[in-house]
């Protein structure tokens, strides 16, 4: 048999680096998509994704398509991720980075230990670290800052809204996990809503999710890959009270009715057959195309 001289593969037109948050001690892998078309006038714009080990990956090619057929404007892909060569240990170390302040003891699993809650640690240093190493290395358009996110990721997008609805122009929340902490990231609605309603900020808003997430139909096999300790019937009932599409599709009206006679912009989207895993390249796809659209 004939050896087969391999190598390493690396996703095109990506650079990544890593660096180390102020605030927190955590070392995070920076990944950079750029396009190969020359920045506007005005700078590229900036799409910010969580879970960038996984994201860059599909982003990479969304974006170059979209901008190589002129489906988007050229634009700047920033993917925080980890320093891990594994989708798993990544995903070991998101929760606490992606979630709101959470009482230490809240469990969302049986045997489920923190630490959560670093999740504005994490918005920090994405606009004071990550954001002014990429304006030096391309020219950027700060007015024009997206962040999305997918799960957990989609629930910091709108706790990052609610709580600071000036920091980006377009928040992408894809599949949120608006139940985390019994919806605590809904105390902050009232406030935003308040904002909006004033003329005081008008982002772009969008929210998706798969319209498979509330089924217990299919359940995966192993449980434990989605609720570590439960029976399949308890991780039945996790997935109903979640109400993964209900909390999405209620958010998303309230936010519909508030855009009418203010500047708020707002979509919903839900993508038929998907479920809370599948559902990723759709929602990355559609997120890409909202924050860069023409």
């Amino acid at each position: 048999m004939t050896e087969i001289a391999r190598s390493p593969a690396t996703l095109l037109g990506v650079e990544r680096w890593e660096e180390t948050c102020a605030s927190n001690g955590r070392t995070y892998r920076i990944f950079l998509v750029a396009p190969s078309a020359p920045p506007p006038p005005g700078g590229y714009p900036v799409l910010f994704m969580t879970d960038g080990n996984e994201m860059a990956q599909i982003a990479s090619t969304v974006s170059v398509v979209g901008t190589l057929t002129g489906a988007i404007r050229p634009a700047l892909v920033v993917g925080i991720g980890y320093p891990v060569e594994s989708l798993l240990e990544a995903e070991e170390m998101r929760m606490y980075d992606l979630t709101p302040p959470t009482p230490a003891d809240y469990a969302p699993w049986p045997g489920a230990e923190g630490p959560w809650g670093g999740g504005d640690a994490l918005v920090e240093f994405i606009l004071e670290q990550v954001a002014p190493q990429v304006s030096e290395l391309h020219p950027v358009d700060p007015s024009d800052r997206s962040l999305f996110g997918h799960s957990a990721g989609g629930l910091l997008v709108l706790h990052t809204l609610f709580k600071r609805p000036e920091a980006f122009r377009s928040y992408i929340a894809a599949s949120p996990s608006i139940g985390w902490n019994d919806r605590a990231v809904l105390n902050g609605e009232s406030a935003f809503a308040a904002q909006v309603s004033s003329g005081a900020v008008a982002p772009r808003v969008l929210i998706t999710v798969g319209s498979l997430e509330q089924s217990t139909d299919n359940l995966p096999t192993p449980i434990e890959s989605i609720a570590p300790g439960w029976s399949p019937e308890q991780a039945a009932e996790r997935i109903r009270a979640a109400r993964m599409v209900d909390n999405a599709r209620e958010l998303a009206e309230r936010l519909s009715v508030l855009s009418e006679g203010t500047g708020l912009e707002t979509e919903f989207v839900v993508f038929d057959a998907e479920t809370h895993t599948s559902v990723v390249p759709a929602s990355v796809s559609r997120g890409i195309g909202f924050a860069l659209r023409h």
